[in-house]
């Protein structure tokens, strides 16, 4: 992954088995054309040398423009196409 995308927070110990948990984070600019065929695939490999592997995915839908109502106006104040907090636990 691109590091310039990835946002790294504090390693923390709050596991009753005394592992250290890390967690990074993906910050990405979508818009339609990072979708295929209206669907995005995140995918989080975990791995520590051939000692320990564990993946999670996601699919994530492209928001479909919702229709405007008749009357009166709808203003929107964000210009994000699509944007989701996931965590997983590997």
């Amino acid at each position: 992954m691109n590091a310039s995308y990835s946002k790294q927070y504090p390693v923390r110990s709050d596991d009753p088995q005394s592992r250290l948990v890390t967690t990074i984070g993906l910050e990405l600019d979508m818009d339609s054309s990072t979708f295929q065929y209206g669907k995005l695939r995140v995918q989080c490999v975990a791995t520590m040398f051939q000692l320990y592997r564990e993946e999670a995915e996601a699919i994530l839908e492209e928001e479909r423009p919702r229709l405007a109502p008749v009357l009166g106006t709808h203003e929107s104040s964000s210009d994000t196409l699509y944007s989701t907090d996931m965590e997983w636990n590997l």
